[in-house]
């Protein structure tokens, strides 16, 4: 095997600290290997870049472990990335708590992600406190204002429920059919 980019020493052979460009290289190879079916080669690239400090690389490479089943390792560098206030780690690790039913610690992630701006992660709220209409309805919304169908929905029987009969239907005209917010069969 040949020289790899990231096999650079500096002198006394320490490995020499990678540029932000390089990280960058490491996490868009890992995406066309992933896509070859090269699972292992991405999640190589991908721990370089975490191990290196970047949260995107973090974020991915806990991904990629949790649906392959080390969801131990997965969830740390969930974490790490969470931690990192990155988006898509704060929901990830979010949903990995909420799906193991710890709601309590999982709220702070998925409140961080939604107020950067996730669309999931508010749909995420809103769902998981549709029994308090109250406080899914700003969750709701936010998703709603961003396209999020299944959320126009859901605000749309909020509003009915609260009186707004205008609103809701609104809402509701907009999400359209209920089969517009569901994945394609097959």
């Amino acid at each position: 095997m040949g020289h790899m980019p990231w096999d650079r020493r500096r002198e006394g052979g320490e490995p020499a600290k990678p540029s932000p460009e390089e990280i960058i290289g490491w996490i868009n190879a890992a995406g066309r290997l992933d896509a070859q079916g090269r699972e292992d080669e991405a999640i190589s690239l991908l721990r370089r870049a975490a191990d290196a400090g970047d949260a995107d690389g973090a974020a991915l490479l806990g991904m990629m472990l949790f649906q392959r089943g080390a969801e131990d390792d997965g969830e740390a560098w969930l974490q790490r990335a969470a931690l990192a206030g990155h988006v898509k780690g704060c929901l990830w690790y979010g949903l990995l708590l909420k799906k193991r039913g710890e709601w309590t610690a999982a709220v702070p992630w998925l409140k961080q992600a939604a107020e950067a701006g996730d669309v999931l992660a508010a749909f995420s709220l809103g769902m998981s406190l549709i029994s308090q209409p109250q406080e899914a309805e700003p969750w709701f919304r936010k998703a709603a204002e961003a396209g999020h169908h299944a959320a126009m929905h859901f605000l749309g029987q909020i509003l009915m429920r609260n009186g707004d009969v205008i609103g809701g239907m609104e809402w509701i005209a907009r999400a359209g059919p209920p089969d517009a917010f569901l994945p394609p069969a097959g």
